[in-house]
């Protein structure tokens, strides 16, 4: 299994540039949209050393970028999270083998990053 780099929500900084409450429940959101996002890249995106310290560095500049603007986090990943996440490692990676029960489980932690109210507990088991 090839090495990962440091993940990317370590390169966003640990508290939201402002204090307001808004600002504050974002990136919180954020965090856990990264996180999810990184989870899925990490276990079942192959990747050498090279280009997932890039994927991780341009996932982090997205969203700095994204708060910076205010943008929702629907915004940055649209409505289908797996699409997104796919789409952003083919800039990095030559595929790889995803389990049924993941895209469902990213989904549902960027529904709830998101703010989304989806009747389900998000976890897939």
């Amino acid at each position: 299994m090839p090495l990962r780099a440091p993940s990317c929500a370590g390169c966003l900084p640990p508290k939201p540039p402002s204090r307001s409450p808004a600002a504050l429940g974002w990136w919180t959101s954020a965090r856990t949209a990264v996180d999810a996002i990184e989870r899925y890249l990490m276990h079942f995106v192959p990747a050498d050393g090279d280009s997932v310290a890039s994927e991780f560095e341009d996932l982090a500049d997205l969203f700095e970028q994204a708060a910076a603007d205010g943008k929702p986090i629907r915004e940055i990943v649209g409505d289908d999270p797996v699409e997104f996440v796919e789409a952003f490692a083919q800039n990095y990676t030559k595929g790889g083998y995803v389990p049924d029960r993941e895209p469902k489980r990213l989904i549902n932690t960027v529904e709830r990053a998101a703010g989304e109210d989806t009747g389900r507990d998000g976890m897939v088991r």
